[in-house]
């Protein structure tokens, strides 16, 4: 295991550039390697994996009015490249129009150096980018689904498609649930290197990294 320094503190992401932006997800849920099993994290351990947005759902759009942040879990094979065809995909696995409502078109099959995806328990977990100026926190880890392979629609595998809420779409609601005094600052746990939930299982996969 690779122990993991802080963030320490960072801010809520207030633009409109996540599309194409590389990210670092962080969570508590199951984790393990592309193509094995799950396990259990009954210590509460913190992992995390990195990918690419490839969609930005807008306000108003098909699924509903908070905006989303969309990635697919690559291995490098065109084959499970999910996004490479559709414009979204809903969560049932079934594709979904761009209609005005949806940023982005193809994907790139190429992998992140920390490739991964989301898993059971992870729901609530923050994903981070860099703008330049330090990790901001751009998403909330919502759900997943899998649409390369229907018999095994949420199993996080290869081809997987994460959504992640679009914090930039839902400050104003924020603020006003929760007042804050001049900048938001949020702390937060991680890293930008730590391996994903589903990792690749190819000969040059790295360890898990945890945070102590």
């Amino acid at each position: 295991m690779n122990s993991v320094a802080g963030f320490g503190t960072t801010k809520r992401y207030a633009g409109s550039s996540e599309l194409g932006m590389s990210i670092t997800v962080l969570g508590t849920g199951l984790s393990g390697e592309a193509g094995g099993g799950l396990d259990a994290n009954g210590s509460g351990t913190v992992f995390g994996f990195t990918n690419t947005i490839d969609r930005v759902v807008l306000l108003g759009g098909p699924y509903g009015s908070g905006g989303l942040l969309i990635y697919d879990f690559d291995n490098g094979l065109a084959s499970k490249n999910s996004l490479a065809v559709s414009a979204a995909y809903d969560a049932f696995g079934q594709p979904v129009g761009g209609s005005g409502n949806i940023l982005g078109s193809g994907s790139s099959a190429t992998m992140t150096s920390l490739e991964g995806t989301t898993a059971l328990g992870d729901s609530g977990g923050p994903a981070y980018a860099d703008f330049g100026n330090g990790p901001e926190l751009v998403g909330i880890v919502s759900w997943g689904a899998n649409p390369t392979e229907p018999g095994n629609l949420y199993g996080s595998g290869y081809g997987d498609v994460g959504y992640l809420m679009r914090v930039s779409a839902l400050n104003g609601w924020i603020t006003g649930v929760i007042p804050e005094p001049g900048t938001f600052m949020m702390a937060a746990a991680g890293m930008l290197g730590f391996l994903g939930k589903r990792r690749r299982t190819s000969a040059d996969s790295q360890e898990k990294a945890t945070v102590p």
